[in-house]
Order: structure tokens, then C-alpha cells, then sequence
């Protein structure tokens, strides 16, 4: 497999024993993933971490995970969207790099758990917790005019999407950074043909996953954010791609498409990794720690 870590190797040989995802049912798919990824403490010192409910527009509610990295006043909000390899929103596996991304940029890190139910819902879900936090920001110690939205994979999606209906509002985001996003599910690239099977995220499942979300085969910004139109106020945008990821030459093709639009966009191909390394326990801890430095760097750029 190219240049992965032997580690990456033995990681994905034992995965793909598992069987397909699409095969799973949906409490299988979200086992599955959590207890394959890491359960240590967090080890990073933190002020404290605290849960709360954020109610959504249909009498609903999700859950968010606030860190509170220190006893400073005043700090940004970064809300964070996680994406699980498409199977949940579900941020448990990452609370160290959460932990360390609210110490590394002094800023209270927001973790949601969105439905990963079909569109609409998963951008509503967002804009929902983007109005929220505007709201109730002072209660957790933070700037309500200084928001950052992050997300990966589908989560990253989510943020891409939710980030454009946005557009015509007022709204307090300042930065959106967007690990591996899927932008296109329909499009035929390279990356997809080169590393659309044995690299752990499989573009079948991408599919399935897609077709299901959809319930339709209409192409909208919903669930494509790369047929969005208008970014004039579109916020500075970070976007991490994975050298072995189907979804790479997507997220190249976004971050053109914000740039051509005079979007400041800043982009970073970590080589010799996959989609989801940053989340993967143990594996590339160096390579997710320099990430959360280069985002802490440009957010401080803006």
C-alpha cells in the first residue's frame, strides 16, 4: 500500500474484516466505529468539560460537548462537527485532540452531535447550534461575535453546506477549517479511482451513505456544497486533505472554486496518510498535533 506506516497497514487489514458498512444497521455502524477508536483519558489539562442540550427547529435536541480549556474570559468558540467515516456524528474518540485544538487555540471547543439523518437535517442541525451558541455564548465564557466552525469528513461537509445557507444572514463565524469534506458525492475523480478501495474509506460506501442521505438523486449545495453559488462573504476557510483519500482531489477542487471567488483559503495535503487520520487512535499523533497548530496559526493570520 504505497507509503502508509506499517501501523496504517496492520490498522486497515484488521478493519477490513468487519464486512461492508452499508451492511450494518445503523447502532452496529456507531459501535463499530467507537470501539475501534480510542477510549484513553484525556491527558491534556483542561479547565473542565461540560455537557448541555441544544434545541433544534423541529422540538428536537442534540447534545454538545463544551471544553473550557482554562479560566481566561472572552475566548473564541470553535464548534466542531465530527464525521466518523460517514457512520456518526459521534465525537468521543476525539476528546484528547479536542482537548488539545481549545488549549492550542485558547478558544472554548464545542463539540456537537448533529442527527446524521437525511437532508436537510444534518445542515439545519448546524445552523441551529451556530444560533445557539451566538446566544448563549457569554455562559460558556466566549466571544459571541468570534466563532469558528470545524468539522471532518461528513462533519466538514456539514460545515461547508450549513456555511453557504448562511451567507445572505448575519451570522458570527469567522473561519470555517474542513478535514477531508466530501463536496461532491457524484463526481468521478482520480483520487476515488486511485484510492476508492483498501484505504479504509471506500467510495461503495460513499455512495450507499449518499443515496441514503438524499433519498433522492437531485444535486443541490445541500448535499454537494461544490454546486454552491455566491461565496462574496464567504469567511477565510482552512482545508486539510489526505494524500490517500478518495476524497482528496474534492476537497483540492473546493478550495479552488473559494479562491477563485477571492475566498482566502489555505490548504494543507498531509502525505502518506488516509482519510480519518486525524481522528485514528495512536497511529498519527505527530501528524494530528501539527494540524491543530497549523489551524491555531491560521486562525490567528485573519
Amino acid at each position: 500500500m504505497v507509503n502508509l506506516s506499517r501501523k496504517m497497514r496492520i490498522f486497515i487489514d484488521e478493519e477490513k474484516s468487519k464486512g461492508a458498512f452499508k451492511d450494518l444497521t445503523p447502532e452496529e455502524k456507531k459501535d463499530w466505529f467507537v470501539s475501534r477508536m480510542s477510549k484513553e483519558p484525556v491527558d491534556v489539562h483542561i479547565n473542565q468539560m461540560v455537557n448541555r442540550k441544544i434545541p433544534t427547529r423541529d422540538g428536537e435536541s442534540i447534545s454538545a460537548h463544551i471544553i473550557h480549556p482554562n479560566n481566561e474570559t472572552k475566548r473564541p468558540a470553535i464548534l466542531f462537527f465530527g464525521g466518523g467515516l460517514f457512520l456518526t456524528s459521534d465525537t468521543r474518540h476525539l476528546q484528547n485532540q479536542l482537548a488539545e485544538l481549545a488549549v492550542t487555540c485558547n478558544s472554548t471547543v464545542i463539540a456537537v452531535d448533529y442527527r446524521m439523518e437525511k437532508f436537510p437535517t444534518p445542515i439545519e442541525d448546524c445552523i441551529d447550534a451556530v444560533r445557539w451558541v451566538e446566544e448563549h455564548a457569554l455562559e460558556f465564557d466566549s466571544k459571541p461575535d468570534h466563532m469558528v466552525l470545524c468539522g471532518d469528513g461528513f462533519g466538514a461537509s456539514v460545515v461547508a453546506a450549513a456555511t453557504q445557507q448562511l451567507k445572505d444572514s448575519e451570522h458570527s463565524i469567522k473561519a470555517i477549517c474542513l478535514f477531508y469534506p466530501a463536496v461532491d458525492p457524484a463526481l468521478q475523480t482520480e483520487s476515488k479511482r486511485d484510492y476508492g478501495e483498501n484505504y479504509l474509506l471506500e467510495t461503495s460506501w460513499l455512495n450507499y451513505f449518499y443515496d441514503q442521505m438524499r433519498g433522492t438523486q437531485e444535486v443541490t449545495p445541500i448535499s454537494a456544497p461544490l454546486h454552491g453559488t455566491n461565496f462574496d462573504r464567504h469567511p477565510p476557510t482552512y482545508i486539510l486533505k489526505a494524500e490517500f483519500d478518495p476524497l482528496r482531489d474534492e476537497g483540492k477542487l473546493y478550495g479552488d472554486k473559494l479562491a477563485e471567488a477571492g475566498v482566502k483559503v489555505f490548504t494543507r495535503v498531509e502525505e502518506n496518510t488516509i482519510h480519518g487520520f486525524f481522528s485514528l487512535p495512536g497511529i498519527h499523533l505527530k501528524k494530528s498535533r501539527q494540524i491543530i497548530h497549523d489551524v491555531d496559526h491560521f486562525l490567528k493570520s485573519l
